[in-house]
């Protein structure tokens, strides 16, 4: 397993300054993120998709291409192949900001992460998306804006919150109620931890300067 990053770049919305590749990290362009990336004079390590939404189909050797007719979209093919490259932290761009339908996939994905023992979050403009999955996320003191959290699964068990406005003790949380919408950093170190579930984490309106800071 490599412990760099696989960043994703999708066609949804979502602020440049976010995409920072290291060195050993993997950059793929999810169908239109290619010409994002172009225009930002950025080489994309692969290109794929079946660039329904692109102005005009790429090509060349890291270029592959696919059906319209496909059981998953363009977002999950280019993370399952940076997931068998072995990459384990993973940074998604332009996931959220378009069709409801895809975000909720992009959503999706990350569970999935979490199941398969990797981290995920979706950078967006002005949000950012991750999940947990049986463990615990820690945010740092300097972290401002809103926070929510969600239970992905029917039940997430003993859930705790702390160092935010609003804390939580063991709770239960279901799939079915909003008990952990719209809390807020304090400026207070802090976390969310689940014993038995997957949470969904929503920041909104916040000033986290990259998405690996919660990775």
């Amino acid at each position: 397993m490599k412990s760099e990053v696989c960043h994703v770049v999708g066609a949804g919305d979502f602020e440049k300054k976010y995409l920072k590749k290291m060195p050993g990290d993997l950059l793929i362009a999810a169908d239109g993120g290619y010409e994002f990336l172009n225009e930002a004079g950025v080489k994309a390590d692969w290109i794929m998709g079946d660039f329904d939404s692109s102005k005009k189909k790429p090509s060349g050797d890291n270029v592959l291409s696919f059906k319209s007719e496909k059981d998953d979209t363009d977002m999950a093919i280019a993370v399952e192949k940076g997931f068998r490259d072995g990459y384990r932290k993973f940074c998604i761009y332009g996931g959220t900001g378009g069709r409801l339908s895809h975000t909720l996939a992009n959503i999706q994905l990350l569970a999935n992460l979490c199941k398969k023992g990797a981290k995920g979050v979706i950078a967006g403009s002005d949000i950012m998306i991750t999940a947990i999955k049986d463990g615990k996320i820690e945010f740092k003191q300097d972290f401002r804006g809103l926070i929510s959290v969600f239970s992905h699964t029917e039940f997430s068990e003993n859930v705790c919150i702390n160092g935010l406005k609003y804390s939580l003790d063991g709770a239960l949380l279901r799939n079915d109620t909003a008990l952990g919408v719209s809390n807020e950093f304090t400026g207070d170190l802090g976390y969310v931890s689940v014993d038995k579930g997957i949470l969904i984490i929503i920041i909104e309106n916040h000033n986290i300067q990259t998405p690996t800071d919660l990775l």
